[in-house]
């Protein structure tokens, strides 16, 4: 008799998540905090604390020119890069992530940074760490530099997903090789009016490029707008409200507490709505 051995990738494991929620009926939940914050050595507890509730939990690596980021993420990547968080401790802060919670873990990047770093160093850097994939919000997906990008990550097992954005559906589609991000309303992050009935539409015209899950962010402040949007697509990305979630007593102690009780708010919510792919495409 043959015994087939299955090697568990953290790709793999991201694949794994979203076949677990499609199984479950309900959207994934997919959690950011940018690395760093509120300072280094709270991070990884922060970080910690929210991958008991996320079923992906996504690491922002932090940038002085956050073109898309509102003002609670800005903030706080300010406040990151104060406290001396370089892409190196960005890397040890996902070391550390990846080798302490169960979760798969996504780097968040704009493209200044892996350029000037080198996408084949990146991407390697990122291979090392064991996180599983990397988000590329403000690269075009069709463009010059997600080719070299995507060359290196294929060599390092690292996915990759683009953001949908206006005039991008097709090329994130084509390109992205695991989730993609569809963007839940225009703007920043924490900011926009949500249009259900036209991410509705968006949604449908990427299930018809696609099989590959669909995930959508950017103004989705409330457990309720996350029931919203969730039987819409595969996955809801919560960044600002917990980035809010994050305090300091008066004491200057961290207190993870608020963001403990909100991502389990978030959590619950999404468990009890019908969410993600329907099961005819789910099967194919």
């Amino acid at each position: 008799m043959t015994t087939v051995t299955t090697t568990i990738t953290p790709t793999t494991r991201l694949d794994a998540a979203f076949r677990r929620t499609r199984k479950a009926g309900r959207a994934a939940l997919i959690g950011y905090l940018p690395a760093g914050y509120p300072d280094i050595s709270s991070s990884i507890e922060a970080l910690r604390t929210l991958s008991w509730h996320v079923d992906v939990l996504e690491v922002g690596l932090p940038y002085g020119k956050p073109a898309l980021d509102g003002p609670d993420i800005t903030r706080a990547t300010r406040t990151a890069l104060a406290s001396g968080t370089t892409p190196a401790v960005v890397m040890e802060i996902l070391r550390e992530t990846t080798a302490t919670t169960s979760v798969p873990v996504v780097l968040m990047s704009y493209w200044e940074p892996i350029r000037s770093i080198g996408p084949e160093a990146m991407a390697a850097a990122v291979a090392a760490t064991g996180a599983a994939g990397v988000i590329l919000p403000d690269l075009h997906p069709s463009g010059r530099g997600a080719a070299r990008w995507l060359t290196a990550a294929a060599r390092h097992g690292i996915a990759t997903t683009f953001l949908a954005g206006e005039g991008q559906l097709s090329d994130a589609a084509a390109n992205s090789t695991n989730w993609i991000y569809l963007p839940a309303s225009p703007g920043t992050t924490g900011t926009g009016v949500l249009d259900l009935a036209n991410l509705r539409h968006r949604a449908r015209q990427v299930r018809q490029l696609t099989h590959a899950p669909i995930c959508t962010g950017m103004g989705i402040s409330s457990p309720e707008l996350a029931a919203a949007v969730a039987p819409v697509v595969d996955g809801v990305v919560v960044g600002s409200a917990f980035v809010r979630a994050v305090q300091r007593t008066a004491g200057g102690r961290v207190d993870l507490g608020l963001l403990d009780h909100r991502a389990a708010r978030y959590a619950a919510t999404l468990r009890e709505v019908p969410g993600g792919r329907p099961p005819a495409l789910a099967a194919s």
